[in-house]
């Protein structure tokens, strides 16, 4: 189902992609991210291992092989190293969740006053 696939990773990356910029459900895009490139590097990486991929290459780096695959999976590893980077830290400060959290730790503790547990 490529075509289908492609609108759904088309939307995902815009939608993905603006959500972690504005720090909104980081974590979860986050792991879709990861996802997706695990799907990437296997759908693509594999038929280079084997040299069997549809996709030429230029004649300088290795074509096939353990190299080839090294050489080309160097910014998949750099957006999926990014969106564990991002699982694990979380958003910042500036972020969407971070004011959504800081606007319910606030009401908790209004909660929290008035009841005298304080």
């Amino acid at each position: 189902m490529p075509d289908v696939m492609a609108i759904v990773i088309g939307v995902l990356e815009i939608v993905g992609g603006l959500c972690i910029i504005f720090g909104y459900l980081t974590r979860v895009f986050s792991v879709l991210f990861i996802c997706e490139m695990i799907v990437a590097i296997l759908s693509t990486k594999i038929s280079m291992f084997l040299g069997t991929s549809p996709l030429p290459l230029p004649p300088v780096p290795p074509q096939i092989g353990f190299w080839a695959v090294l050489h080309e999976v160097r910014s998949d590893f750099a957006q999926i190293m990014t969106s564990i980077f991002l699982l694990i830290v979380g958003p910042g400060p500036l972020s969407v969740d971070a004011k959504k959290t800081k606007r319910i730790d606030c009401y908790t503790k209004i909660n929290i006053s008035l009841r005298g547990e304080l």
